[in-house]
């Protein structure tokens, strides 16, 4: 089907809609398509500080393998 007669379906559909909560629901997402949010901008500064800890500690090498976590805090099943 070629993208004009689906954007003309499309468009005779959303005429008819009368249902309100329909109507707001593609309303979020027209707008949500057309703000290309980043979520890590939507963080909150200490939760973007955080990450950023974390990273620095992957990059210094102050990890710690998953196998041995579980092993010292007797997380084994």
């Amino acid at each position: 089907m070629e993208q004009t007669t689906i954007k003309d379906e499309l468009m005779n559909w959303l005429a008819q809609i009368e249902d309100a909560e329909v109507l707001a629901y593609l309303k979020s997402i027209k707008e949500d398509i057309g703000e290309s949010k980043d979520w890590y901008t939507e963080l909150a500064h200490a939760h973007r500080e955080g990450i950023e800890r974390g990273l620095n500690d992957i990059q210094e090498g102050r990890t710690y393998p998953h196998f041995d976590v579980v092993k010292k805090y007797g997380l084994e099943s």
